[in-house]
């Protein structure tokens, strides 16, 4: 029986999957390694990957737009402890 992993990624992640970036294939390799990974981030990933990649190269935001279609997106709790 397969059973999918959940993987949480930071937005510096995130973009290490739209450009090549230092470790970029290190990830790449550990995700593609994982059985049926099911990528997870928080709410604030998509300004933050949006805005990276358009800082970088405007043209690639259609990539990273593309990749947060694909994860799974985690609220954020503001609630005091």
């Amino acid at each position: 029986m397969n059973f999918s992993v959940i993987l949480y990624c930071d937005s510096s992640a995130l973009v290490k999957l739209v450009f090549e970036e230092p470790e970029s294939t290190e990830l790449e390799a550990w995700l593609g390694s994982q059985t049926e990974p099911v990528l997870i981030s928080n709410v604030l990933a998509h300004t933050e990957v949006v805005r990276a990649v358009a800082r970088t190269d405007p043209d690639a935001v259609h990539l990273a737009t593309d990749l947060l279609a694909a994860v799974s997106v985690v609220e954020l709790d503001v609630s005091p402890r």
